[in-house]
């Protein structure tokens, strides 16, 4: 599994972020829910004891969110594989729960106010204490909310930065409310405005603690917007080497979305190559997802999609009993007939018999025709590697170097030998790998192979059953031309 967040650089002190904004929200809202309740008490405004018992509920809120989001915070462990991030959920339902209740019971209390129309002598004895009041708890709103939309777009997906959103701007709305409905209730008379305040308070508050148990509950129960699923799919298909995302899980834990999925892949693709497939849907699902993401990947080999007939016979070929390895799989089809010739080079042991070698290539041949019986005929190439050797040990040899740079100079399309290092192999057979500049740029790969093999024929005339290995180099170029 491997796990890349959308912005690492500030992944360490996120929650610290987020509880210190708690902490600010927590600490404000208990002022205003004292200011508000003292101000509602003394002037008998159920607007004002609604709105202030409405901040003790949203202080109350706070603090359930700001515990969760430290227990949330807290790493993965044996009995929390995902983490803890479901906690934040929790808080965000039992706090949108309470808001929900308490709304109702508003509602009702208004209601009944509303029907008596009594007047309510205290409001213009109060008025300046009333308005002092809903003046600090709109400042407190605004601060709130400034500070919490700041750290909302650093946090976009954080459930208690949200909901403290969602409180303080119905806080910001309900005091207003307030404001209006006991504006009416002092200057003209209106007594049913402070009641028809507290009703409307209720109701507000209703709509978003009901919008805020229905989003924490259904992100509970591991709900996944289909669009985002949707959108995760057609990433992962349109990776290069992918054939079809078979399967695909994705489920939300705090803040991070884990995605599991199941993808096929060519049959004859090797494990390296796989890999690189699978790593570049990780890639891409980080790139386009825009989310904090926890991804893996099976893939799994599909043998019905068309496989390239040369890695079929490259992978047959392999199994048989003595190949050592398979390259230049050439496949040639004549126009007036479906048959099918093959060429190949087979690698095995440099220390078998002709007759043993004979035989590898004969059941190599049997083995490919086997498998299409419309191939007609095979050519096996046979190489002999050193499959034995397991250990090289460098040597300093000054009559040996020298043999074979003379050797290597003595040929007139040479210009000069840059190295020459010399290994003894486990076997006591000599490894020479030679670094040589030619003197022509513009010779062809043909040409030059073809001197190469001449200057290896001739080092191995000299020392029998050494390995040779050649590496050209083209002039020097520089300003003045070639050097």
């Amino acid at each position: 599994m491997k796990y890349i967040p959308v912005n690492l650089a500030k992944k360490g002190s996120f929650f610290d972020d987020k509880k210190r904004v708690l902490k600010i929200s927590f600490i404000a809202i208990v002022s205003v829910a004292i200011f508000q309740i003292v101000s509602g008490l003394l002037s008998n405004s159920l607007a004002l004891i609604t709105d202030g018992t409405h901040a003790i509920m949203d202080a109350f809120v706070t603090g359930i969110l700001l515990l969760s989001v430290r227990y949330a915070s807290k790493p993965p462990d044996k009995e929390h594989t995902y983490g803890h991030g479901k906690v934040e959920n929790i808080g965000s339902l039992i706090g949108g729960i309470s808001l929900f209740v308490i709304s109702v019971l508003f509602i009702y209390k208004a209601i009944i106010n509303i029907f008596n129309n009594q007047p309510n002598l205290l409001l213009e004895q109060f008025s300046l204490i009333i308005f002092l009041s809903i003046a600090y708890t709109l400042a407190v709103d605004l601060l709130r909310i400034i500070i919490l939309i700041k750290s909302r777009r650093s946090n976009k997906a954080s459930h208690s930065i949200r909901a403290d959103l969602y409180h303080a701007i119905g806080d910001m709305i309900s005091t207003f409310v307030i404001l209006f409905g006991l504006l009416g209730a002092i200057t003209v008379g209106f007594n049913q405005g402070d009641s028809i305040a507290a009703a409307i308070l209720g109701l507000f508050l209703g709509f978003l603690s009901s919008k805020l148990v229905y989003k924490s509950s259904i992100e509970l129960t591991d709900y996944i917007s289909p669009s985002l699923v949707e959108k995760a799919k057609k990433i992962i298909e349109s990776t290069e080497g992918i054939i079809e995302c078979k399967d695909i899980k994705m489920r939300k834990v705090g803040q991070e979305f884990f995605i599991e999925t199941s993808v096929n892949i060519r049959a004859d693709l090797s494990f390296e190559k796989a890999h690189k497939i699978t790593t570049a849907v990780e890639n891409n699902l980080y790139q386009e997802m825009d989310k904090n993401l926890q991804v893996t990947v099976h893939f799994e080999p599909n043998k019905e999609k068309d496989i390239p007939l040369e890695s079929i016979i490259e992978t047959i070929v392999k199994e048989v009993n003595g190949v050592k390895g398979v390259h230049n799989v050439l496949i040639g089809r004549r126009k007036d007939t479906d048959k099918i010739y093959v060429s190949l080079h087979v690698q095995v042991d440099k220390a078998i018999s002709l007759i043993n070698a004979h035989k590898i290539a004969n059941k190599v041949e049997e083995s490919i025709k086997n498998h299409r019986c419309e191939i007609e005929d095979v050519v096996v190439h046979l190489e002999p590697i050193h499959s034995t050797i397991t250990k090289l040990e460098c040597i300093k040899d000054l009559l040996i170097n020298k043999t074979i740079e003379d050797i290597v100079l003595s040929h007139d399309q040479i210009k000069d030998v840059r190295d020459i290092i010399i290994f003894m192999t486990n076997e006591n057979i000599l490894k020479i790998d030679i670094y040589c500049i030619f003197k022509d740029n513009n010779d062809t790969i043909e040409y030059n192979h073809k001197i190469v093999s001449e200057i290896e024929n001739k080092i191995h005339t000299k020392y029998r059953d050494s390995i040779v290995t050649i590496h050209s180099e083209p002039p020097i170029m520089t300003d003045k031309g070639l050097t």
